[in-house]
């Protein structure tokens, strides 16, 4: 993982027992050569549907904003990888770190 809260999203989701791959490539639209790689790939096992959890770690860096979040998320929803429904997200900034509450309530809430 590239963060240390990467690494929390990671360790949280090893510690419930929620299978997940680190950026793997999903192949949204293999005949218009569209593939996302968000940070997780994860499972509900007892649903066996596949989420996709983005965390965004700069939201107080106008750039990152602008250049990195802006543009992904409107990719997702233009292939409707909505909010909830296929898309899980995280986000922090300087003085917002990520709390493990959040990360935990969505694994409550979508993985188990």
């Amino acid at each position: 993982v590239r963060s240390k809260s990467e690494w929390m999203i990671a360790s949280m989701l090893a510690d419930a027992g929620v299978p997940y791959r680190y950026e793997e490539m999903v192949a949204v639209s293999p005949e218009f050569s569209v593939f996302f790689h968000p940070d997780f790939t994860v499972l509900n096992k007892r649903t066996r549907k596949i989420y996709y959890w983005e965390h965004f770690g700069r939201m107080d860096d106008p750039k990152y904003i602008e250049e990195s979040f802006m543009p992904k998320i409107s990719e997702y929803y233009n292939f409707e990888f909505l909010p909830g429904e296929k898309l899980l997200m995280t986000f922090e900034s300087k003085h917002s770190p990520l709390d493990v509450t959040q990360i935990k309530r969505l694994i409550e809430a979508f993985l188990l």
